[in-house]
Formats: C-alpha cells, structure tokens, sequence
C-alpha cells in the first residue's frame, strides 16, 4: 500500500485521485477465492492441484476452468464447455455464498489511508476483475458506500452520489 508522505501543499500538480486494487490492497486476502475455485472443480469432479490453481490466479474463471478440463479431457473433448461453464456457475454461487456467510476484513493500514485521503479532499476508487455482486462486499468502513468516491469493476465506473 502507498504511504503518502509529502504535504500536499508541496506539489505543484496536487492529487485528486487514487485507485487502489481491492483484493490484497484494501481487502485482506485470505486465499477465499482459490478455495471456493477448488471447491467448486470437486463439485463438478474436476481434479487440480491446488499450485495448479494457485499459478492461474489472474485468468478468467471460467477460461480457468476450460483450461483444466481441456488438460484433465483432452483438448478434443466435446463435453469441454459444457463441463466449464457449470464448473464456473457453481463457482460463482459457491464465492458469492461464502462472502454472504463469512466477513470481509480490510489490510492493515487501510482505514488509515481511506481516512488520509478522505481529510485532504482526495476522491479514491476501488478496482477489482470481479463482477458487481462479488465485489459489492465491502470491509467495514470502506469507501465504497461514502459519497466522492468511485468503484470500477471490468472497465465499468460506478460513481457514487454526493450526499
């Protein structure tokens, strides 16, 4: 996370905005998204190690789960999709249960910084590759429900109101 350590008085151009990640920058990540991926490729009898799954964070779900199917079936199965596509739907139900259920805790230092921030008059947007209702999940005291203040999510801005 960025500490900010020059008085804004100082800079010529001041900073209006910043844009942190959530998972791991403002969202402690515990790891909860492998796990409901592994969860779900069980489910669907989809066997991978968990450094198989580990070494595709970043990709696509459901590209992820059309990869491993396509290594576990060969790359001429026709049932490739269709196995990846429930494969991905039960993953979503199972990641989105799980942070309906179990609670979402902020990095360290992170109120800190949205308190900064939010003090010198600084607007902060949250980014994150997941979809709305994953992403909608917020640690206490987050931005994301304050007004002046932006969520992105897949290239989508959401501004929030001033209240």
């Amino acid at each position: 996370m960025l500490i900010l350590t020059s008085t804004f008085s100082q800079l010529m151009n001041p900073i209006k905005l910043v844009i942190l990640d959530m998972a791991g920058t403002t969202v402690l990540d515990q790891h909860e998204v492998e796990k409901c991926f592994k969860e779900a490729a069980i489910k669907n009898e989809l066997w991978a190690s968990d450094e198989r799954i580990l070494a595709l964070q970043g990709y696509a779900k459901l590209e992820v789960f059309t990869m491993l199917w396509a290594e576990q079936l060969g790359s001429s199965d026709t049932s490739i999709s269709e196995k990846a596509l429930k494969s991905f739907e039960d993953f979503k139900t199972i990641l989105e249960d799980h942070y309906r259920k179990n609670p979402v805790f902020q990095t360290e230092g992170c109120q800190e910084l949205f308190d900064y921030l939010h003090k010198n008059g600084i607007f902060i947007a949250l980014t994150t590759g997941f979809y709305r209702s994953v992403a909608n999940t917020n640690p206490r005291g987050s931005p994301r429900n304050e007004p002046r203040n932006m969520y992105i999510s897949r290239c989508r801005i959401f501004l929030f109101e001033f209240r």
